[in-house]
């Protein structure tokens, strides 16, 4: 079959994980490894040989593809991703496009001048992306040393002080799960924070799971973190005095 009749592949890329998938369909896999922050040659040829091979089970002659990446890659970086997606795997077409521009184009119906700010909150970091008729706005970018790693640590600081009864070791994977389900943003926190305190039977939430030591079922309970935790996007000193500026900030 010819490539041009296959799917495209889509890796698109993260500091804390990279998802894979193809083009037609919504599956998405994400392996444990992820592809941005790879140093060496070597390191980046035996992810991409993971990913082809053993998550995708596909031939990458077959396949066109479509690469996400920080916009504050540079071009060195990204030759060396072409060349050894080219030489080493035969790739038949290679799109290399920063992941702030593929948001936008994702919105293409309501946005067909592809001119907006993007916010990308990732990880270890958030980074502001000007985009200007399809341009990115390289000068105008900003970056707050706050991500989603900081949120897990500001949840699992809250429940360390409730002495919520976490086994050891799953405290920081708990605190991802309940990031990822439970959090949300409010208008004032402070006025979510009262709401709370006059009610908080009507917040509260029970997390269960299984001791990876003992085998044994826990719980734990979900309190106000849900709305307090994303707060440090807005206000990271609130967790952390050396993390700065704040989103509202960066956006001024």
């Amino acid at each position: 079959m010819s490539e041009r009749q296959n799917p495209p592949i889509i890796i698109d890329n993260g500091t804390y994980s990279t998802k894979l998938g193809f083009s037609t369909s919504s599956e998405t896999i994400i392996p444990t490894s992820s592809i941005d922050g790879v140093v060496s040659d070597d390191e980046l040829e035996n992810l991409l040989h993971e990913s082809y091979y053993h998550h995708l089970r596909a031939d990458p002659t077959d396949h066109f593809l479509l690469l996400s990446e920080d916009p504050s890659n540079t071009a060195e970086e990204r030759e060396k991703s072409a060349e050894i997606l080219f030489e080493s795997f035969g790739i038949p077409g290679l799109s290399i496009t920063p992941s702030s521009l593929l948001a936008l184009a994702g919105d293409w119906e309501s946005n067909e001048k592809m001119t907006g700010l993007v916010v990308d909150c990732g990880y270890s970091k958030t980074s502001l992306v000007p985009i200007v008729d399809g341009l990115i706005l390289s000068e105008g970018i900003e970056q707050i040393n706050c991500g989603g790693r900081d949120v897990d640590l500001y949840i699992q600081s809250i429940m360390r002080e409730r002495k919520e009864r976490i086994p050891p070791g799953m405290s920081l994977e708990v605190a991802r799960f309940v990031k990822e389900n439970y959090t949300y943003t409010c208008p004032c926190s402070i006025k979510e924070s009262e709401r709370y305190r006059c009610n908080p039977e009507h917040f509260n939430k029970i997390y269960t799971g299984i001791d990876k030591h003992s085998g044994n079922q826990f719980e734990c309970n979900i309190g106000i973190e849900q709305f307090l935790a994303p707060e440090i996007l807005m206000n990271p000193k609130i967790h952390n005095q050396e993390l700065n500026p704040s989103l509202a900030n960066a956006v001024e």
